[in-house]
């Protein structure tokens, strides 16, 4: 078995969560403003992390460092994410977003100095095609709040290459840890300085925000932070680029969004590069595992 093949099926694993959260996250707007929102689902994860880890935030310089950095585009991929699925459907969303797998190899190249296989490079242009075919309208265009979940792309994209730069040399949970009370201090300030009102609390708000919490922020950034350790960048990028297939699917199951043959190709070619990226042969060395 590849040395890659478990983070590479992780991440696909995770983007099924992630995917999900497309559909939850508007759901708990109706209970909780986006900065309280944020600010709760981060201090799950943390609380999670650290009951695996009761020493998980007794860490490195190198580790605080990654993980302020990591924590702060974290946060402002958040914002922006959860702000606009204030209105923009869950699957226009997952699509705009994933539109960092665009942003990714250029920001690689830029990092490490050297360009993507060209075996991943046909993947990202076959997985963004994709993208664009679910997300595009015929005149081009974005309403608004789909404006600023793609915003949102720039700071994932770079999220995945601050953490394939330091990947090898950090603990996992250590920098998943510091990521996750980054992003509940800013948004913690957020609600403070926004005069956010209390939580409507209830069984469903609980259930959701829980699984916010500890499933896609505690568990979805320590499984990124190991998986990065075998997988590059853009490579990292083309896996998770199935979360906003796996978006759309639970849109149309939980929230009656529509789903049409527009939409069915494009999500056969971002699942066909994922397949192509997981069973196709690489290089088992990634940029992280270089030194890079």
């Amino acid at each position: 078995m590849r040395r890659a093949l478990p983070a590479e099926l992780a991440f696909v694993g995770i983007t099924v969560a992630w995917g999900l959260s497309f559909v939850v996250v508007p759901w708990t707007l109706d209970s909780a403003p986006v900065m309280t929102t944020i600010a709760l689902r981060s201090l799950i994860g943390l609380l999670f992390l650290l009951a695996v880890r009761p020493r998980a935030l007794m860490a490195t310089p190198l580790e605080w460092r990654a993980g302020l950095l990591a924590g702060l585009l974290l946060a402002l991929g958040y914002v922006l994410q959860t702000a606009g699925l204030t209105s923009a459907g869950a699957g226009a969303s997952g699509f705009l977003t994933a539109f960092y797998v665009a942003l990714v190899p250029a920001c690689e190249a830029a990092v490490y100095r050297r360009f993507p296989a060209r075996r991943d490079v046909l993947a990202l242009f076959v997985a963004t095609a994709g993208i664009a075919l679910m997300v595009l309208s015929a005149e081009l265009t974005l309403d608004p709040a789909e404006g600023l979940v793609a915003l949102s792309a720039f700071a994932w994209a770079a999220h995945i290459v601050v953490i394939g730069r330091v990947a090898a040399r950090v603990d996992p949970l250590r920098l998943a840890a510091i990521q996750m009370l980054v992003l509940f201090a800013v948004a913690a300030i957020g609600a403070a300085s926004a005069h956010d009102p209390a939580p409507k609390w209830s069984g469903e708000f609980i259930l959701w925000i829980a699984f916010l919490g500890i499933v896609t922020n505690g568990l979805g950034f320590l499984v990124q932070a190991w998986g990065q350790r075998r997988v590059s960048p853009t490579r990292t990028a083309i896996l998770f680029s199935g979360e906003p297939v796996f978006a759309a699917l639970f849109g149309v199951w939980l929230a009656g969004e529509s789903f049409g043959l527009r939409d069915a190709a494009g999500a056969a070619l971002v699942m066909a590069a994922v397949a192509f990226t997981v069973i196709g042969p690489r290089n088992e060395t990634s940029p992280a595992q270089a030194g890079g």
